[in-house]
């Protein structure tokens, strides 16, 4: 009986770490489509060098919506020497690996609304949940920041969670979370400075 019980946990194992390799390479394929290696790069190019890591994130705070989503944090170079690098967070879909959202770091530009179509699926049926759920988006969020110091600055005001990242720069970025009346989130909004 226990020689069964440890073949199945290594299967269930091997099985775990298939997918996340073949989505870590699905993910350097499109980094390598979208932002090619160049000899020199223009204002506002960016490229994704062949050595670069790409480092997996582990979402698990993220419940139920985690699971159809993998993340991975890497960089690209840039063409700017105040900027030579930018760290990306990519959000790939694993029934649909066509699907991958990327977005730049928080202090390089405004977060892309696009971005957070990632966590549609997303709810919280308390307001605990809603808090716990929102801290952890801006967990995420917050991987691509400089420095990032999180800071809740309003709770559960009518299905509202706010909060906002301070990064070492001096900048910041607040995200409001809005819920409906089911739990379901809405929707993500951000400002900044």
């Amino acid at each position: 009986m226990r020689m069964i019980v440890i073949i199945g946990l290594s299967f269930l194992f091997f099985r775990k770490e298939t997918p996340n390799q073949n989505m870590k390479e699905k993910v350097e394929e499109y980094l390598h489509q979208v932002y090619p290696e160049k000899k020199s790069l223009q204002e506002g190019e960016f490229q994704y060098a062949g050595h670069t890591e790409i480092e997996s994130l582990l979402a698990t705070d993220l419940g139920k919506c985690s699971k159809q989503w993998e993340f991975y944090r890497t960089h690209l170079q840039t063409a700017y020497f105040e900027f030579p690098t930018v760290e990306v967070l990519i959000a790939i879909d694993t029934e649909n690996p066509a699907h991958v959202y990327l977005l730049k770091s928080l202090s390089y530009e405004p977060p892309n609304p696009r971005f957070f179509e990632v966590f549609h699926t997303c709810n919280g049926l308390t307001n605990r949940e809603q808090q716990t759920l929102a801290h952890a988006i801006t967990k995420l969020l917050g991987s691509v920041a400089v420095e990032p110091d999180v800071e809740e600055l309003s709770t559960n005001r009518d299905n509202e969670v706010i909060i906002r990242i301070n990064q070492a720069n001096g900048s910041y970025v607040d995200f409001a979370y809005i819920f409906n009346t089911k739990g379901g989130l809405d929707k993500i909004l951000s400002s900044g400075n």
